[in-house]
């Protein structure tokens, strides 16, 4: 049998290159999982910074809301219904303002009410006719004292209705699809909630 001698150099060689591949490897391994580990540092660091603002925006708006509740009598309300649609739309989110003096209130201005026959409910329709004022509706056209207001539409004919001392009437925006004062009558003063002032960009 033939053998072949060895030479101790060479094998000393391709041992230090074998060792070597392998702490090549093994600090390839290490230097993957420091940036592994580096890049779960950053994202925490993100989340973190994320939920920090969220939560700073979030004590900011109960803040503003307490004060406003609160100081100056403004809130937010969800709308729920269609009765108001396309001017405030099911889903979307509006300002008040507590109604402190009825008498104050317009031709035009939006109030939410909360009818007798419907307590646990709160409305949100526009004004249209005022105090002492006589209300009705031919061929689809609103009148008030007579006088044709063109830019509110009603459905159908019906009135004349006039309003009490003490009271305000009000349609949907929506009037075929509005439970308004066609229906529960003139809302007294003393339902009105508050004044819509416009809608909740933010939360809408």
């Amino acid at each position: 049998m033939q053998t072949y001698p060895i030479h101790e150099s060479r094998v000393v060689g391709e041992l230090r290159c074998i060792v070597a591949h392998f702490d090549i490897k093994s600090a390839e391994v290490e230097a993957e999982n420091e940036l592994i580990t580096l890049k779960s540092r950053m994202e925490g660091i993100q989340i973190k910074k994320r939920f920090s603002w969220t939560k700073r925006l979030l004590l900011l708006w109960i803040t503003l809301h307490i004060i406003g509740h609160c100081i100056l009598g403004v809130g937010i309300t969800k709308i729920c219904r269609i009765s108001m649609a396309s001017t405030f739309n099911d889903g979307e989110y509006v300002l008040v303002a507590a109604v402190r003096d009825c008498t104050a209130l317009r031709r035009g201005d939006v109030i939410t009410f909360t009818p007798e026959e419907d307590s646990n409910m709160t409305y949100i329709k526009r004004i249209v006719a005022l105090p002492g004022e006589t209300v009705e509706a031919r061929s689809n056209a609103v009148y008030v004292d007579g006088k044709e207001i063109s830019f509110w539409l009603g459905t159908g004919s019906w009135g004349p209705i006039t309003v009490p001392a003490d009271a305000v009437f009000v349609l949907g925006d929506n009037r075929a699809m509005s439970c308004d004062s066609r229906v529960l009558g003139c809302i007294s003063f003393q339902l009105i909630c508050a004044k819509v002032i416009g809608k909740s960009v933010i939360l809408s």
